[in-house]
């Protein structure tokens, strides 16, 4: 049937009526509406030019902003009180410190990790060896969760999560690595069995990757010991050692995604980072920093796959470095204006 033109419907736009939406009323009967001829942006006043990144355009709104803080950074260090959080955005650094916890750790805070946006741990060297707090971007620190039925067996010198569901500490003595199921609001659940291959010496940081894999580093040869992780049960059989291993007592250890995993330790040049594949374990150690951590590396934290940074002994305390998965480091950030009190022994991005 050929088109007419001139034909003009006959629905009754008044039944339902005309209506206007408005951002105070997100209900709306079934029907046609006039809209707003204020735009989107009269619909709902958030759709603004200063909550919009600079440079980037939603519905015809340029941003403009600036320099928001996307993230959080923590160090665990020597002295009270034992650890110190700052907002962090990547490509600008360090904003204004949090408050410290109501509930410090115990003694000196030797490595320091994030739970997603919900919490945090700090390893330290006194019982309890761990402390965990709810955690809430913008604000800090909340009340500390009741300790682990079954604590670490000695001083805690490394602490991370498995996502939302688990929680691992490396320690001095025992078996070296103690992990637990986790629950965001709950805290510590009952620890899993020991690995069947344990480090070969004292533990003195642990690191998840993702879901798939957890790696441990030691005082000992090799060093640095990787297992297959489930969650709900727990360690599988180690993987084999890197073909270049750290060069001595390792003391930190961090994953990058999937992708990459990074040792830092006793020796120059203070840190080594090797491709990763899970189900398959290392790869060829990429090339060292051109600007190395200023001495001996205690701890190490990939920002997502754009940053990572090493805490360590001697002043700045802490050095940050862009990073690309299958290049490594890139050029070394500015020191933050306000430096941690003493040596660096820990660090953690939150994002």
């Amino acid at each position: 049937m050929p088109l007419d033109v001139a034909r003009r419907g006959t629905l009754d736009v008044k039944d339902p009526p005309l209506k206007a939406i408005v951002a105070a009323n997100d209900n709306y009967e079934a029907g046609y509406h006039k809209g707003n001829a204020g735009g989107l942006d009269a619909v709902d006043t958030d759709l603004a030019a200063a909550n919009i990144k600079s440079g980037t355009t939603i519905f015809g709104k340029l941003g403009t902003l600036v320099g928001a803080a996307i993230s959080d950074i923590a160090v665990a260090h020597y002295t009270d009180p034992y650890v110190a959080a700052y907002p962090w955005t990547p490509g600008t650094g360090f904003g204004v410190k949090y408050a410290d916890p109501a509930a410090k750790p115990a003694a000196i805070g030797r490595d320091v990790a994030f739970c997603g946006y919900t919490d945090i741990a700090v390893a330290q060297s006194s019982d309890p060896y761990v402390s965990a707090y709810p955690w809430t971007p913008g604000t800090g620190f909340g009340v500390k969760y009741a300790d682990p039925a079954t604590k670490p067996a000695g001083t805690g010198n490394g602490v991370a999560f498995c996502g939302y569901t688990d929680v691992a500490v490396a320690h001095i003595s025992g078996s070296y690595v103690s992990a637990y199921p986790w629950t965001p609001g709950t805290g510590f659940g009952v620890k899993y069995a020991d690995p069947a291959t344990k480090p070969a010496a004292g533990g003195y940081m642990v690191a998840f990757c993702g879901y798939s894999d957890i790696a441990v580093v030691h005082s000992s040869d090799p060093y640095v010991s990787a297992y297959p992780w489930t969650p709900g049960t727990g360690f599988g059989v180690k993987y084999a050692d890197p073909a270049t291993k750290p060069t001595w007592h390792a003391q930190g250890v961090a994953f990058c995604g999937y992708t990459d995993v990074a040792v830092v330790y006793n020796d120059d040049p203070y840190v080594s980072a090797y491709p990763w594949t899970p189900g398959t374990g290392f790869g060829v150690k990429y090339a060292d920093p051109a600007t190395k951590p200023a001495g001996t590396g205690n701890g190490v934290a990939f920002c997502g796959y754009t940053d990572v940074a090493v805490a360590h002994a001697n002043d700045p305390y802490v050095s940050a470095y862009p990073w690309t998965p299958g290049t490594g480091f890139g050029v070394k950030y500015a020191d933050p204006a306000t430096k941690p009190a003493g040596g660096g022994l820990g660090v953690a991005f939150r994002r």
